[in-house]
C-alpha cells in the first residue's frame, strides 16, 4: 500500500480523503498549509502527493513547481484535488507541475480508482500548442503574484515603521515623564530637609526673641539669649553651606513613607568659620 501526503488546508476535507484512502490500505499523510507540506513532502518522500490549489499560503501551484524542482521528488505524482473548474484551471495546474486533476467535491465511489491509477503511472499531459499558451499564463500569474506580495510587503513595512515611530514616540513622553517626576520627587526631599535641618534652630531663635522682648531689662539673661541667638544662627549657616555644596544624591527615612535628602552625607564639605574662629 502507499504512502499518500495531502495538503488542504480544509480539515473535513482531510478526514474524508483520509477515511477513504485509509479503507484501501493507503497511509495519508496531512498537511494543513504549502509550507509544511513542503516539509512533509521533503522529509517523508511519500509515494503520491494529493494538493488543493487554493491554500492560505503557498498556493497549490507554486508547490507543485517546488516539489518538480527536488531531485528525489521529479518523478512523485502529485495530483490536484481542488474545486478550481474554470476553464483552464487543468491547463494551469498541469503546466504548473501537477500530474493529474481531480475535480471536487470528491466522488467517493471514484477516488481510490483515480488515485490508484496514477500511482501505477497515469499521468495527463497537454498537447504542444496549449502547453505554449498555458506556460505563458503561468509566468504571468506568478508575476502577478509576486508583484502582490511585494506590494503586500511594502505596505506592512511602512505599517511596521509607523507603529515604531509612534512606539518611539511614546516611549519618549514616557521618558520625559519620568524624568520631571524624578525632578519633582528630588525638589520635595529637599524641600523637606531643608525645612526639617532648618526648623530647630530658627524655632530657638524665634523662642529667644520672645523671652528678650518679654524681660528687656535683665542684661544678664540678655547676654545668654543673644549668645544662644548667635549659635542658633551659625546653625543654620552651617546648614545652607551645605545645601550649597551638595555633591551626590542621597536621603534618609524622614517620617514614615518620607524620604527627604540626607544633606550631612550629600555634602562632605567643612562647615563656616565663625568670625571668632578666623583670627
Amino acid at each position: 500500500m502507499a504512502r499518500i501526503l495531502y495538503i488542504e488546508d480544509d480539515a473535513m476535507s482531510r478526514l474524508l480523503v483520509r477515511r477513504i484512502l485509509g479503507a484501501r490500505g493507503h497511509t495519508v499523510l496531512e498537511a494543513a498549509d504549502g509550507l509544511s507540506g513542503l516539509q512533509i513532502a521533503q522529509t517523508e518522500t511519500p509515494d503520491l502527493i494529493l494538493v488543493d490549489l487554493n491554500l492560505p499560503d503557498l498556493d497549490g501551484y507554486a508547490i507543485a513547481t517546488k516539489l518538480k524542482g527536488t531531485a528525489k521528488l521529479q518523478n512523485t505524482p502529485i495530483v490536484a484535488l481542488t474545486a478550481n473548474v474554470m476553464d483552464g484551471d487543468r491547463e494551469l495546474c498541469l503546466v504548473s507541475g501537477c500530474d493529474g486533476y481531480i475535480p471536487k467535491p470528491i466522488e467517493v465511489t471514484k477516488l481510490v480508482t483515480q488515485v490508484e491509477e496514477f500511482l501505477e503511472g497515469q499521468r495527463e499531459t497537454l498537447q504542444e500548442s496549449q502547453t505554449q499558451q498555458y506556460l505563458q499564463e503561468y509566468r504571468d500569474l506568478l508575476v502577478n503574484r509576486l508583484e502582490e506580495k511585494v506590494r503586500e510587503l511594502t505596505a506592512l513595512n511602512a505599517e511596521l515603521e509607523l507603529r515604531v515611530e509612534e512606539r518611539t514616540a511614546q516611549l519618549r513622553a514616557a521618558q520625559a515623564q519620568l524624568i520631571e517626576a524624578e525632578k519633582t520627587r528630588a525638589i520635595v526631599e529637599m524641600a523637606g530637609a531643608t525645612a526639617h535641618e532648618l526648623n530647630q534652630p530658627l524655632t530657638t531663635i524665634l523662642g529667644l526673641i520672645q523671652l528678650i522682648e518679654q524681660n528687656p531689662g535683665d542684661k544678664d539673661a540678655l547676654r545668654k539669649d543673644l549668645q544662644r541667638i548667635a549659635e542658633a544662627a551659625w546653625d543654620m549657616a552651617e546648614i545652607v553651606h551645605k545645601i550649597g555644596q551638595i555633591t551626590h544624591y542621597e536621603t534618609k527615612q524622614y517620617v514614615q513613607g518620607v524620604q527627604i535628602v540626607d544633606i550631612d552625607r550629600a555634602a562632605e564639605v567643612e562647615p563656616p568659620t565663625e568670625p571668632s574662629e578666623r583670627g
